[in-house]
């Protein structure tokens, strides 16, 4: 478990720097350097640092995002179950939906904490696969999965409790 889940935080981290360069860092260089034309003496020393600060694998941008998007899946997933055993054991929670956000966020933070970032975990996953061959269709792998799970808790809805609230 504690392998595939650093590997889709791998993948998760790996995307987010591809459209980060691609959608935002580029474009906005253009912009800054079309803005500040001083700064094109520069240019390298400040695209560096710019790519430094987001992808860095022990303190960048990116890796905030890529925790909060495995945090979201794994409140998904918790929610999942928790709404499958309250449906069960046919439990009417009315007054007590804070204490389920509650355990289900609890839950999905120490979930993640043990899995990805006790011990710094994930900088050991990161070295082994990055040793590995890597191809863009490896991106369709962690798509897939946020969707799927986004996907299946939308269906448990609907086959649960419905969306005639």
């Amino acid at each position: 478990m504690e392998r595939y889940w650093n590997y889709l935080f791998y993948l998760q981290h790996k995307l987010l720097n591809v459209i980060g360069v691609k959608y935002f860092q580029r474009p906005l260089s253009y912009i800054i350097f079309f803005i500040f034309p001083k700064l094109k003496k520069k240019k390298k020393e400040i695209l560096n640092a710019a790519a430094s600060s987001i992808d860095h694998k022990e303190m960048g941008f990116n890796l905030g995002f890529a925790f909060s998007h495995m945090f979201l899946t794994t409140v998904v997933i918790f929610s999942i179950i928790c709404l499958y055993v309250t449906v069960l054991i046919n439990y009417k929670i009315k007054e007590d939906i804070k204490y389920f956000i509650t355990g289900v966020l609890l839950l999905s933070y120490l979930l993640n904490y043990w899995l990805l970032w006790k011990k710094d975990i994930y900088l050991t996953y990161f070295k082994k696969f990055e040793k590995q061959p890597f191809s863009q269709w490896h991106y369709l792998y962690i798509i897939f999965f946020h969707l799927g799970v986004w996907g299946f808790g939308i269906l448990s809805i609907h086959w649960t409790i419905g969306f005639n609230l």
